[in-house]
């Protein structure tokens, strides 16, 4: 009875249902490939906080040797002094 009347609008509908499968099936695949690049990015970045934390516990202690260094060079220098100061009188007495 009404079948010749809604053979179009089921063609329509039909052709609707498929289109927004393969929307889904798109956005799906969308998705997917996201939680792949978000699983990778915070790997990376737990990755480069662990560099970053090796490297900073490396500069402390550069820096701690640097001072440590300043300070040898500073008493170095004391002593130098104080070496050159027992020469001169040394030699004033000679």
């Amino acid at each position: 009875m009404f079948y010749w009347y809604l053979s179009p609008f089921r063609c329509r509908v039909e052709k609707e249902r498929n289109d927004y499968k393969s929307e889904v099936d798109d956005l799906q695949g969308q998705v997917a490939q996201l939680s792949k690049l978000k699983m990778n990015s915070e790997k990376n970045i737990k990755t480069l906080e662990s560099q970053v934390s090796e490297m900073s516990a490396k500069l402390d202690e550069a820096n701690r040797s640097g001072a440590d260094l300043g300070s040898q060079k500073a008493r170095a220098a004391q002593e130098a002094a104080d070496l050159q100061h027992q020469l001169e009188e040394a030699e004033s007495q000679i």
